[in-house]
């Protein structure tokens, strides 16, 4: 039996436990591929409750506490005003972040929070998703195939000391023009 999967759009109030998820999902994906040093590094810039106490007062970058059963097993965040691509529309967004609890992963949740997302950026009047992934996370990049993204590129990022490379990846939802 699958369960039905509640989202919730996270305000400050609920920092301390988005903050939480956040770094427990987070080291459980990437802490194998990365030296202590640099997740402590990441984990302090741009992981840090500031950072997010930040985020969360801004409109363009809402995030979603994802429940099953009243449970909280994960969550999500995107970026509405898109720093990702060489070109950015106002008709496209990033998925930021899409992370669950170890105990809630291969239970279907990743594709209910997927298609909820893309529901929502549908509403909203974006026309693509795009999101960059570690090529080491081989699970994610099966996932963003299954769920229908292309490969367009690659880009850069700081991961403590050490620059990583992320594959850019960009998924079109619809072909009509966004409504204002």
């Amino acid at each position: 039996m699958i369960m039905e999967l509640t989202y919730r759009r996270a305000v400050a109030r609920d920092l301390p436990v988005l903050h939480e998820i956040a770094m427990t999902t987070f080291e459980n994906t990437y802490g194998r591929f990365n030296t202590a040093e640099n997740m402590r590094l990441y984990f302090s810039q741009a992981m840090s409750e500031g950072e997010f106490a930040r985020q969360l007062k801004d409109e363009h970058q809402p995030y979603w506490l994802i429940y099953a059963a009243n449970r909280l097993v994960g969550y999500c965040k995107l970026d509405l005003v898109n720093t990702l691509v060489d070109d950015p529309q106002d008709d496209q967004c990033e998925l930021e972040r899409l992370y669950f609890l170890p105990e809630a992963q291969h239970r279907g949740f990743g594709t209910m929070a997927f298609q909820h997302i893309c529901g929502w950026a549908v509403r909203h009047g974006y026309r693509s998703l795009w999101l960059v992934a570690y090529p080491k996370n081989k699970p994610a990049l099966a996932f963003y195939r299954k769920m229908g993204f292309e490969q367009v590129g690659t880009t850069v990022f700081p991961l403590g000391h050490d620059m990583q490379q992320g594959i850019v990846h960009r998924l079109i939802l619809s072909s009509d023009k966004k409504n204002d």
